[in-house]
């Protein structure tokens, strides 16, 4: 009977190690899935080849899960549509990237600082959330752009307020995040998460405007507000004053969507402020350092 029992706790154990194993799937980069060829009349083709040989790095207009879904045992919470496979419209979904995103950046850029894979695609769904639609989505791997008929068509200006978030989410949070893009310690006005977490409000009765945040050494702030009673009586979240980043990875942030989304003469108007100033001297010169002017990125500049 022991031996019997035995052999049933074997056989358990390894349905046991079957079914943990199914759940964990493991997925490499498959870099050899797609054959290029750079003299191909396919201009498309020929584009995405080029730019494979060019810098080791895929462009891929035609996604599928194996693409982006995995990477080794990290299951993304992603869902991408391919862009229509017309010639005419991967042509102008093509030009429209690179007017966009990808001409703003040089050779050593895109070497140094791209992701291994740029996905092109008609949809990008965040799966954590049912109607989470994107129209960027950025992994340790790969970044999705939106390229479908509704981005292509919009206005000029919209245009330009989409293509300045492309690149400056691409800045703050994949370069710095991913590839160890530093900026010094002298940009930031604390040493510690604790630091910025512990000075994130300031309440006031007063109102402020961008000149007191830019005094304080902050890009930008917001109603920073709590739960209490309010002036008719009723109970509620109330303004108490106002809140900054409370983390230095929020703070230059903050600097980085400021620089991208700001005209120069509101920029010029914050560089009055000592604190803004030093902050902004410094992180300028960091990008200037690996070859990027954000005045010259995006949408119109190139």
């Amino acid at each position: 009977m022991g031996k019997y029992f035995l052999l049933f706790a074997l056989f358990s154990g390894i349905l046991l190690i079957g079914c943990y194993n199914e759940d964990s799937i493991h997925a490499e980069e498959d870099s050899y899935r797609r054959a290029y060829d750079t003299t191909s009349t396919d201009p498309i083709f020929k584009f995405v080849s080029q730019y494979y040989y060019d810098y080791g790095k895929l462009l891929i207009t035609d996604p599928d899960t194996a693409d982006y879904l995995f990477n080794f045992q990290t299951k993304h919470l992603l869902s991408l549509t391919a862009p229509e496979q017309s010639q005419e419209h991967l042509s102008a979904a093509l030009d429209f990237f690179k007017k966009m995103f990808l001409n703003g950046y040089s050779e050593k850029i895109i070497k140094d600082y791209f992701p291994y894979k740029i996905l092109l695609a008609d949809t990008v769904r965040y799966t954590g959330n049912s109607n989470d639609y994107r129209n960027i989505y950025l992994t340790e791997f790969h970044i999705s752009f939106l390229v479908n008929e509704e981005m292509l068509n919009k206005s000029e200006e919209d245009k330009i307020a989409l293509s300045r978030k492309w690149n400056y989410k691409f800045l703050a949070e994949y370069m710095a995040k991913y590839k160890g893009w530093k900026v010094d310690e002298d940009f930031y006005l604390y040493s510690t998460d604790d630091e910025y977490y512990k000075n994130f409000s300031y309440e006031t009765n007063e109102e402020w405007t961008d000149e007191n945040f830019w005094k304080l050494g902050y890009a930008s702030g917001k109603v920073y507000e709590k739960y209490g009673q309010k002036p008719d009586g009723s109970w509620g979240m109330v303004k108490v004053g106002y809140q900054f980043a409370a983390s230095r990875a929020g703070y230059l942030e903050d600097y980085i969507e400021f620089l991208y989304s700001s005209s120069e003469e509101i920029i010029a108007k914050a560089c009055k402020h000592e604190k803004f100033k030093k902050a902004y001297d410094i992180l300028v010169g960091a990008l200037t350092e690996i070859g990027i002017d954000y005045r010259n990125i995006g949408y119109g500049t190139n």
